[in-house]
Formats: C-alpha cells, structure tokens, sequence
C-alpha cells in the first residue's frame, strides 16, 4: 500500500500494550514500511503500561491496546485510564468482535476497536486508522472547547441579567412603597411602569450588543483555527476534512443561534426601520418555527413613526401574545391588524384557539393569579397611557385589541 500523503504527519508517540511477541514484531513492522514518523513503546501487561503513562503522561499520543492481556484485561486498562482522566486516545486490538465487546469499549472510554484477523490484513489498515483516530480526538477536543466557550457566555449573560433583574425588581418594589402613600398613585405608578420598562429595554439592548460582540469574536476564532486545521490536513484525509467541515456547520450554526438571541432581546430594525417593517419581519420569522400556525399580517394607515417607546410596546406585545398561542391555544391561525385611526392607534391580535375563561383576564381577577403575560401586557400598555381588551372563551379563541393615544409627547424618532 502508498503511505506516501502519510508522511506529512508530526511523529506520532505510540505506547504498545501486547503479551503476543509476533503481533508486536508484526505492528512494528507494518509502521516503519509505511513511512510515518512514529515512536513506540511496547508492554507486556496493562499494568506496566499504566505505570508507565502515569509517569510520563503526556509523553504519548496514542494507546493500541490488545483486549486479552494477562492480568490487567485490555478493557480494564482503558477504564483505568479513563477514570484518571489521562484524555489519551485508545484504540483496542481484538480477535474476535461483537456488539457486546463494541459497547463495552465505549463505556470504557474507547475510540475505536479493530479485529485481527488469522491473515493479519488489519496490520495494512493501522497506518490509516491510528492517524484517523488522533484526528478524531482533536476534533472533540475542539469542539468541546467550542461548547464550552459559547456555555461559559451564556452562563455570563444570565448572571448578568438576573443582577440587573433583581436590582430592577428590588428598586420597584420601594417605589411602589413610597406611591401607597401618595395622591396621584396612577399617575406615579404608570410613570414609573414607564421607567422600570424604557430601563429593561435598555438593558436588552446592550446585553444584545455584548452577545453580538463577545460571542462573535469567539465563535469567530473558532471559525478560523478549525479552517486552519483543515488547511494543514495532509492530502488524502477526506474523513478528516469532513469532519472540520462539520466542525465549521456547528460554529455557524452557534453563531446563528446567537444572532437570534440577540435579535429577540432588541431587534435593530426597530431602530432603524421602524414598526411594520419589524412587526412583519418578526412574523415571517416566528411562521417559519411555528410551523403549521398561519399568520395573517396588515398594516394600514401608519405612514408615520409611532415614537419608540409605543413602538417597543407594541413588539413587545406581539412577542408575547405569538409565544403564548404557540404554547397554549392550540391555533391553526392568527390574524394581526395594526391600523392608525386618528387620534390613536389600534393593534389587534386575534387566534382561533381553544381561548381560556373570560373572568381570568379581567381587571377584578385577582392579579396573583392572572398570568404573567396578561399582566405584562397590561402594564406595557398603561406605560404608554393606552388601553387594553381582551376576550375570551372556552374553545372560542382569544382577541386583544389595543388603544393607543397618538399625541406629540408620545411620538418621536
């Protein structure tokens, strides 16, 4: 066989754990035919091979393990090694396979398993197994890093949000303390709806921005070393090169589950393009996931920017009522209207779902036990000294319908 694309490889640290003589002369032999630059250690038994990783660990790179050792078995010695954590790959020699032994190997922390067969034809497949082997290894090793990177920054962000969360929920509960006892306490209390709001989304917006940034150049690192690890590959390795290719799909495909977070705590285009843009954008979006949910959007009479508080209420909003039907309501439709009525603006979002108890939406209903959502709806749309409704029924599907006031304090940008 031509080794020859082989040869490009760094040298590879083989230790060798074989009690039959013939098959190490054989596998030592069938390495220096092949032309790969390697180094081989050769034991007996598995526990003179444990001794010896231990005291030199990480002087190899590789284990070839024979199954029926004396003594220590070669499964017993792979456990071993696993469960002191040496992170050496491990290939096992066996001379007879089965799916027991192969899932045995793998709890035992395995990379592969080859059998000798009696004409030793395995020995001509070892110079190409053990290189593949190694590759795999580091391609795990890669992408865990790669998990754990993405991991680590969520675990940041969530850190980062339920501070400010607290922070946030803390401050309003001391406000609200000090309006009890004050006059004007709708006034007040919509005044600060208003601020604990206009703050949240503030807070989005730059958590968005620090994922979109930090996460980004991560995952953008990653993207560039597994490219370059796929440049150094020597010709020949297309299992290899499939796997960096693979490798890269999943950075990408980080990264675009990162774009979307970002997108769901602010959304640019709403800065930059306004209202409808967003509203059908989101929803083209949220169809494509939802599957089998149809979503019917018009717009009419809005040729002007609403101000960007209102404008946020409104995505709000829809993000939520859109979340809350996928989840519960079981609806084959949804029909969205948002239409400028002078001197207000009137949003609509109406579902053909199985609905819920009309006295668990009203304003008498006790507010602990209303959900969260109905709540939040109601309190986004006081913060902009507008009015909300909403019907519903047992299998009768649910409408909202919101008032807006257009006037010259509530509009900008």
């Amino acid at each position: 066989m031509n080794f020859d694309k082989t040869k490009a490889l760094p040298p590879i640290r083989i230790v060798l754990v074989e009690d039959n003589e013939h098959d190490r002369i054989a596998f030592c032999r069938t390495f220096q035919s092949s032309g790969i630059d390697c180094k081989i250690a050769e034991y007996v038994r598995g526990e003179e091979a444990l001794d010896a990783i231990r005291g030199n660990s990480p002087a190899f790179d590789i284990a070839v393990i024979d199954h029926g050792l004396p003594g220590m078995s070669g499964l017993e010695l792979c456990k071993q090694l696993l469960a002191e954590q040496t992170f050496l790959p491990m290939l096992i020699l066996t001379g007879k396979g089965s799916e027991q032994l192969a899932v045995e190997a793998l709890k035992a922390g395995v990379d592969d398993y080859m059998i000798k067969d009696p004409e030793q034809h395995y020995l001509d497949f070892l110079p190409i197994v053990i290189p593949a082997v190694l590759q795999n290894h580091a391609d795990r090793i890669a992408r865990k890093k790669a998990e754990e990177a993405l991991a680590r920054a969520y675990d940041e962000l969530e850190v980062r949000v339920e501070k400010r969360t607290a922070e946030l929920a803390k401050t309003t509960e001391q406000l609200m303390l000090e309006l009890d006892k004050r006059k004007c306490a709708e006034e007040e209390v919509r005044h600060l709806s208003r601020q604990l709001i206009s703050a949240t989304e503030e807070e989005k917006k730059r958590i968005a921005r620090d994922l979109h940034d930090e996460c980004g150049q991560v995952l953008t690192a990653l993207h560039l070393g597994v490219e370059s690890l796929y440049d150094s590959l020597p010709g020949g390795l297309t299992d290899q090169q499939g796997k960096c290719n693979e490798l890269i799909g999943l950075i990408e495909e980080l990264g675009d589950k990162a774009r979307h977070i970002s997108s769901e705590l602010r959304p640019d285009m709403l800065d930059h393009l306004g209202l409808v843009p967003t509203l059908e954008s989101y929803i083209e979006d949220f169809s494509e996931r939802a599957g089998d949910l149809q979503i019917n959007f018009q717009a009419t009479g809005v040729k002007k920017r609403s101000g960007s508080e209102i404008e946020i209420v409104l995505y709000r909003i829809l993000q939520e009522a859109l979340n809350n039907i996928a989840k519960h309501a079981k609806a084959k439709h949804v029909s969205v209207l948002l239409t400028y009525s002078h001197p207000r603006l009137i949003f609509t979002i109406e579902d053909d779902g199985i609905g819920f108890w009309q006295r668990e939406c009203s304003l008498s209903f006790p507010r602990k036990q209303q959900g969260i959502g109905l709540l939040g709806m109601r309190e986004r749309v006081g913060s902009v000294g507008g009015s909300i409704d909403i019907r519903s029924g047992r299998g009768k599907g649910t409408f909202i319908r919101i008032e807006i006031p257009i006037c010259s304090d509530k509009a900008g940008d």
